[in-house]
């Protein structure tokens, strides 16, 4: 039967084997096929193809004997002296290492055919050169063995490479030697939490996968297809990337957890034809967008107050996809402290154990941002003064002094006399009232507020003292409208 290497007749026909190798994996079966060929013929000096006539291997290759009959005319003796045998042995050598280097240097590969005389049908395949070598037994005389290594991953069973729709080579296949995939789920350290229920805390997952292949060279109508093309082709399309491809495992996760900061490694190898992807992700529960961490410390010292602080760091995750060139982590974490900042008084309150609430209004507040690292801090502290008379001040301090009635006396200097003459006079002083108020009072755009006179009036009529007759001294008012610091003084006089 004809075998053909480059659309050229080899003649004599030699022999060919092949042997068939499986690349399988333990848990997915064979994925991969690889074909051995191996060739072995020779070459005669008076006869057969390649002659070993023209200028130039290209030359002979185009206007060589390509026998496509089977008749007693084909593969005639050549008239070729007894002392030219050996030349023609070495030329007929160097024309077959074109023949099938031609293919290789066109990029199409050694295109192999054996088929019937005038028929399409055969063995036909695309392969990779491994080796070609001529023995030295024959020492070149008359004949020269020869012995050409191909590997090919595949056969085309149709001389036709444009498959019918059905058959097995209409579907999507790629062509591999290798692959591997792996999981890791691991329990993270931290963990969610909400205001609402700030010990409710919810588990968070990272998840690493892992997948690679290595590609065979594949050649589709003569055109050389890339291993790594067909490695990646693998990795995307059969084994599959994304959390919706994690297997069954111990830790059992919960359908509503949905992935956050995803991220991914590819690593491409043009020389060894291979293709790996390294993902990373986070689980952790639809809509928590953000980790919080933090802690309430309890102060009390041998004043009458209780101080509470509160501290702590959010953290956001990043939603957007894979291929998206921003990142949304600062975004997460700004709706997330949106939705618990208003909330921060009642987490603080409710560590405090027994006595009087905590005032509403922060002692001091700090909050630090940082959108490269999509980190929000805050550190609130709160203690339990009653709560302020004025409304939206800051701070308040209210002083209230009582001047009780004493003695009236009269002190009479004496002349000669060691102390004054002290003459109790039957009398006695004025009551006494003083009121001071002190305010920090807050901004309303870009200037402070001074303190509504209702708020004042109230302080007034509380402290305002209950006698027979009340007379107040002239009020004096100071206001800082640049820091918001605000003063109220007076005093009665009155009898009980």
């Amino acid at each position: 039967m004809p075998v053909k290497i480059n659309d050229v007749m080899i003649v004599p026909a030699p022999i060919v084997t092949y042997s068939k190798n499986l690349f399988n994996s333990v848990g997915s079966g064979t994925f991969g096929t690889e074909y051995s060929i191996a060739i072995n013929g020779n070459l005669i000096a008076y006869k057969g193809n390649p002659e070993a006539t023209g200028s130039s291997p290209t030359v002979a290759i185009s206007t060589g004997i390509h026998y496509s009959t089977y008749s007693p005319d084909d593969d005639p003796v050549l008239q070729i002296s007894h002392e030219n045998w050996l030349n023609s042995i070495m030329k007929k050598q160097e024309y077959l290492r074109a023949v099938v280097s031609s293919g290789v240097a066109a990029g199409s590969g050694v295109k192999l055919e054996i088929t019937g005389f005038n028929e399409s049908k055969g063995i036909k395949a695309y392969c990779d050169l491994d080796t070609i070598s001529f023995d030295d037994q024959s020492r070149w005389t008359n004949t020269c063995g020869y012995s050409i290594n191909l590997r090919t991953s595949r056969f085309i069973e149709s001389a036709n490479e444009i498959f019918p729709s059905g058959s097995k080579e209409d579907a999507v296949t790629y062509y591999i030697s290798e692959a591997d995939e792996s999981w890791s789920i691991q329990e993270l350290d931290s963990v969610t939490a909400t205001t609402g229920n700030k010990e409710g805390q919810t588990k968070i997952y990272t998840l690493s996968h892992s997948v690679n292949a290595v590609g065979q060279r594949t050649y589709i109508n003569g055109s050389g297809v890339s291993p790594v093309a067909q490695a990646s082709g693998y990795v995307h399309n059969i084994i599959g990337l994304g959390e919706q491809k994690i297997p069954l495992n111990y830790l059992g996760l919960p359908s509503n957890y949905v992935v956050y900061d995803r991220k991914i490694i590819e690593n491409i190898s043009q020389f060894k034809g291979s293709y790996s992807i390294e993902e990373e992700f986070k689980l952790a529960p639809s809509g928590q967008m953000a980790t919080e961490v933090f802690q309430a410390s309890i102060e009390n010292d041998l004043s009458s107050l209780t101080k509470i602080s509160i501290n702590g760091t959010v953290t956001g995750f990043n939603s957007s996809g894979v291929t998206a060139r921003v990142v949304n982590r600062y975004e997460n974490a700004s709706l997330y402290w949106n939705s618990i900042s208003g909330s921060i008084y009642d987490r603080a309150n409710s560590y405090l154990d027994g006595g009087c609430s905590l005032n509403p209004v922060a002692l001091s507040k700090v909050i630090g941002r940082n959108p490269q690292e999509g980190t929000i801090s805050y550190s609130y502290s709160y203690d339990n003064r009653p709560a302020n008379v004025i409304q939206n001040s800051l701070a308040e301090d209210i002083q209230v002094t009582d001047t009780y009635p004493g003695q009236i006396i009269n002190v009479v200097p004496v002349i000669g006399r060691s102390q004054p003459i002290i003459q109790y006079l039957g009398a006695r002083s004025e009551y006494k009232r003083s009121l001071q108020i002190n305010a920090s009072m807050p901004t309303s755009g870009c200037l402070t507020q001074k303190p509504p006179a209702s708020s004042l009036s109230t302080i007034f009529e509380f402290y305002k003292p209950a006698g027979v007759r009340v007379y107040y001294s002239t009020p004096v008012e100071s206001w800082n409208p640049k820091n918001g610091q605000y003063s109220y003084n007076i005093e009665w006089t009155f009898e009980q």
